[in-house]
C-alpha cells in the first residue's frame, strides 16, 4: 500500500523546526507565481544563512 511506502521514509536528522514553506493567494489558490516568489526568497534566505545556521546547511 502506499501508506506503507511513506511511512518507511525516513524522517530528517536535523534538530529544525518545520516551516510553512507556500501560502495561497487571495483566492485561496497557490499559483506558479506565488511559487516563483517563494523559491527566489528561499533561496535567498539559504544563501544568507549558509554556513552559519544548520538549519541551512545543503545536503
Amino acid at each position: 500500500m502506499d501508506s506503507e511506502v511513506i511511512l518507511s521514509i525516513p524522517l530528517g536528522r536535523s534538530n529544525c523546526p518545520d516551516n510553512l514553506i507556500w501560502h495561497y493567494d487571495s483566492r485561496g489558490l497557490y499559483t506558479i507565481k506565488i511559487a516563483e516568489t517563494d523559491a527566489v526568497r528561499l533561496a535567498f534566505e539559504r544563501s544568507k544563512w549558509s554556513g552559519s545556521h544548520p538549519c541551512y546547511l545543503s545536503a
